[in-house]
């Protein structure tokens, strides 16, 4: 599912707004957080990303570091929202660095 939905956004450069929910999801890893990271780059025009990683089980503080050094690169970007809430691999550690990155 991942890496299809990674293909599906690939280039669509008039994407202004994305919202992704994977909250609850079984079958999602740090590797597949990195997968999907990688587009953002991509997303040149994007302005608004929602994140809902809730009780995303097997993501750490790994999968996190993937994910902001690519949306650090979206510099359109005005609006971010993000759910890590009840990621039971992620520490303070990995909060903490979310909070200085951003």
């Amino acid at each position: 599912m991942v890496e299809y939905l990674s293909e599906g956004i690939q280039n669509p450069e008039n994407l202004a707004a994305l919202t992704l929910n994977f909250s609850s999801c079984a079958y999602c890893s740090n590797e597949a957080l990195e997968y999907i990271s990688k587009v953002f780059p991509n997303l040149k025009n994007l302005k608004t990303l929602e994140l809902d990683f809730s009780k995303y089980y097997r993501i750490s503080n790994k999968g996190i570091e993937f994910l902001l050094q690519n949306l650090l690169l979206l510099s359109s970007l005005t609006k971010l929202k993000y759910n890590f809430d009840q990621c039971q691999k992620v520490s303070m550690k990995g909060f903490a660095f979310i909070k200085k990155k951003l």
